[in-house]
């Protein structure tokens, strides 16, 4: 038993031994607690009750002796003469569960003042035995789980767990702000305790000493803005804890010194600037940890050096960190929407999410670890770390649009997903695609290409997916790329959003244009000719890039073009005329072959 219960059980067998002479008769004793704000008193009982000696009952036929005594009252009286705190909250009796609990659900308790705080004195029975002066207490009813529904408690209610036995306590949304070790006396069957969504502001050292056994701990959506380094000392069976959606600023050093059982922590959306090399050094069981939305601007590089089993670390939409140097063992990292600029991972981490960052500088120790790696939306020139990511299986380069390139070799050959969507490639890098026999998604929209060889993807067998929206596509070489690959396999490849201006054509609701890539002079006249359809084709080419600009700069660009195409449409007509005259000179020469061959003899 805990040392209250001792207390209270000392204090009774005292009150026995003064009372025994008297015991012959009922005798109650009225003691007065005084409500300040009624003027009503709680009195405290205790009945003695005997049994009357008859003259002819033998001496030692003993008749049980039974005694009815509230173990809490005494405790309250010895308050009242010893009251050495005349600050302290006035105590409020809660005599009975009965009325306002059903089952597991308890309703409308109202203690909404910091100057009074609720106390359960449930009265224990107690039976003791005339002859060798043994006694019996019933002990608490049991719960399982105890929920309080439209309740308020300003201080967390005292003598609870002396009232009750339960294994899980839920009291979210009870407006609590405070919360003492007093509160927890007696709580060693706890298993789980629910305080999300209330109002404290503190814990202080050595609250939850007493709930000893406790697993899972929710103070989430609270006030909290400090902790004592004690603040969680005693809870050795701690697995989970849940501190998200507070105002915490810092950790202190030694927190969670004695959390040897943590597995999950969440302290997402605090106010943490950064995160020390002792913080988790006891902590070697963690699997989950999760600081999302915090202030974020520093982390020591062996912070998680000792989480060996490690599965997921979150610290996403932190804009205020900007340098990754970690070493771990890992599953999963996500870092995304922070301010990256540089990324070092010493160590092994599987799967990997730095997307929405600033990263110009990427480094993995051991990328042949690796399975799926994100960098999305970044500032990436250059890849070079991965060439050796032999297991990777999804990478996502979509939107860096300095990218340009992957480098070559590449030794990884599993990816089935590569997203190279917006990357500045004008040429597709087919010695690595082409080098992925597991690829069924690759994505190269929105880039620069005009051409593909469908030759270069006779080994991609089992790719089903080839977006290839937003290019330049050559109309020559889209029709044979529809021919020969995407058509005949039965590839998705996406499709354009129309544009009635687009000066091309949409072929399988793909954009391109008519271009003549490689032209022969032609002698003499031919020669100004194909000069100048060169330079419409290519001015015309030009113009498709203009589909991508945001619509605010296309009405001023498209009054200017109106122009330009009067121009070429006058070139044009220049260019038509002298094709038109060189048929004519061509005629020329035709009839006079077919002449001269009719009046030629040739004698042998």
């Amino acid at each position: 038993m805990l040392l209250k219960r001792e207390y209270a059980r000392t204090l009774l067998f005292l009150a026995l031994f003064v009372y025994a002479p008297s015991a012959a008769q009922s005798v109650e004793y009225e003691g007065a607690d005084f409500n300040t704000d009624t003027g009503e008193e709680d009195h405290i009982e205790l009945s003695l009750q005997s049994f009357e000696t008859d003259d002819n009952t033998p001496t030692n036929a003993a008749e049980p002796m039974t005694t009815t005594i509230s173990t809490t009252q005494l405790l309250n009286n010895f308050e009242v003469t010893n009251n050495f705190d005349d600050a302290r909250p006035q105590l409020r009796n809660i005599k009975s569960m009965d009325e306002k609990c059903l089952e597991s659900y308890c309703y409308n308790f109202h203690y909404d003042k910091l100057d009074e705080v609720a106390f359960f004195d449930i009265k224990t029975e107690v039976r003791i035995n005339k002859e060798d002066t043994t006694y019996d207490i019933v002990n608490a009813r049991n719960y399982d789980t105890l929920i309080f529904e439209n309740s308020t408690f300003a201080r967390f209610p005292l003598h609870l767990f002396y009232a009750v036995s339960i294994k899980e306590l839920d009291m979210r949304n009870c407006s609590i702000e405070v919360l003492t070790w007093e509160c927890f006396l007696m709580a060693q069957n706890l298993r789980i305790l629910l305080l999300s969504n209330n109002r404290l502001q503190v814990i202080t050292d050595s609250t939850f000493k007493y709930a000893s056994n406790l697993q899972y701990l929710f103070l989430d959506s609270n006030r909290l803005l400090q902790l004592d380094s004690d603040s969680f000392d005693g809870l050795t069976s701690l697995r989970y804890l849940d501190m998200s959606n507070n105002r915490l600023t810092q950790l202190p050093k030694g927190l969670f010194a004695e959390l040897t059982a943590l597995e999950e922590l969440r302290l997402d959306n605090n106010r943490i600037h950064t995160l020390n090399n002792q913080l988790f050094s006891n902590n070697v069981n963690l699997l989950i940890l999760s600081m999302r939305d915090n202030q974020l601007k520093h982390i020591d590089d062996h912070t998680f050096r000792r989480q060996s089993k490690f599965i997921i670390l979150d610290i996403g939409n932190n804009p205020e960190l900007r340098t990754l140097v970690l070493m771990l063992q890992l599953q999963n990292l996500i870092a995304a929407n922070c301010a990256l600029t540089r990324v070092n991972i010493y160590g092994s981490v599987r799967n990997v999410d730095l997307s929405y960052n600033q990263i110009q500088e990427l480094y993995f120790a051991q990328p042949e670890i690796l399975r799926t790696l994100t960098l999305r939306n970044n500032s990436l020139e250059q890849v070079a770390s991965l060439t050796r990511a032999t297991e990777l299986q999804v990478l996502d380069l979509c939107d860096n649009p300095n990218l340009r390139t992957l480098p070559t070799p590449w030794l990884a050959g599993a990816l089935k997903r590569l997203n190279l969507g917006n990357c500045g490639l004008q040429q597709l890098p087919i010695e690595t695609i082409a080098a992925q026999p597991e690829l069924s998604f690759l994505n190269v929209s929105y880039n620069q290409l005009r051409d593909i060889n469908p030759q270069n993807f006779k080994y991609l067998e089992k790719l089903r997916n080839f977006d290839i929206r937003g290019n330049d596509w050559n109309c020559y070489n889209l029709n044979i790329l529809m021919d020969m690959l995407l058509k005949p396999q039965n590839i998705a490849y996406g499709h354009d959003v129309m544009d009635s201006e687009f000066p091309g054509e949409y072929i399988n609701d793909i954009a391109c244009m008519y271009r003549i890539e490689d032209t022969e002079e032609v002698e003499d006249v031919g020669t100004t000719t194909n000069v100048q359809l060169n330079s419409i084709a290519n001015t015309v080419g030009a113009l498709a890039q203009l589909q991508k600009y945001p619509e605010h700069e296309l009405e001023s660009l498209r009054r200017e073009l109106k122009a330009i195409v009067g121009i070429y449409e006058q070139k044009f007509d220049r260019a038509f005329q002298q094709i038109e005259d060189l048929n004519a000179r061509l005629r020329v020469f035709e009839n006079i072959n077919a002449t001269l061959f009719q009046h030629v003899t040739i004698t042998v």
